[in-house]
């Protein structure tokens, strides 16, 4: 073969790579990651992630949308994490690193100081919970939901539907008004949330 046809065969190959990593976002920096999950990337950490002074602004559903992809965390750290979400009249809405999920597979992340404060329905991990794989997740937080407009309010998901949480737990303070409330969930749809283990 000359040496003009292993080069055609070489990048043919490199082009092939980079078409496979092209759908997955590594992140190593908070600004990374909120870019990531706005986008419905799938993510893969690939570090320690220090998240003080990083805005997220007004992180509910309303505004950030639907993720509907994979994050892996690879058992690394996301620090001091801020999340806040408008108060008033979107008590359907949610707050959480993602505000809603669907048909999504979420594994071996670690918040630890995550403060959370909003008028809306916050939890740690998942807001709303669709459809969702949630494995190996330990979260350290301060949720205080200074509204009486929400409706659920949780730990790791304030509301989850055919959903399942594997290896999770929570370790902090979740301050609220509503009675939907829970250390790991709020609230379940009535056709079911799926599967708890081991949490």
């Amino acid at each position: 073969m000359s040496k003009r046809g292993v080069l055609v065969i070489l990048v043919l190959f490199l082009s092939l790579v980079s078409i496979v990593q092209a759908g997955i976002s590594n992140v190593d920096t908070c600004s990374e990651l909120k870019t990531a999950i706005e986008n419905n990337n799938n993510t893969n950490i690939t570090s320690n992630i220090n998240c003080a002074g990083v805005d997220f602004g007004d992180w509910r559903s309303g505004n950030v949308n639907t993720f509907t992809e994979n994050i892996t965390g690879n058992n690394f750290t996301i620090f001091n994490l801020t999340l806040t979400g408008t108060s008033g009249s979107y008590s359907s809405q949610y707050v959480g690193l993602i505000p809603k999920a669907n048909k999504a597979d979420i594994k071996d992340i670690i918040l630890h100081n995550l403060t959370i404060k909003t008028g809306t329905s916050p939890a740690g991990l998942v807001g709303e919970a669709l459809n969702v794989n949630i494995t190996n997740v330990y979260i350290n937080a301060s949720i205080n939901d200074t509204g009486g407009t929400q409706d659920y309010a949780g730990g790791i998901v304030a509301y989850a539907e055919n959903s399942t949480l594997y290896n999770v737990i929570f370790n902090g303070t979740l301050i609220t008004v509503d009675d939907k409330k829970g250390g790991i969930i709020g609230a379940t749809s009535p056709n079911g949330i799926g599967t708890i283990i081991n949490n």
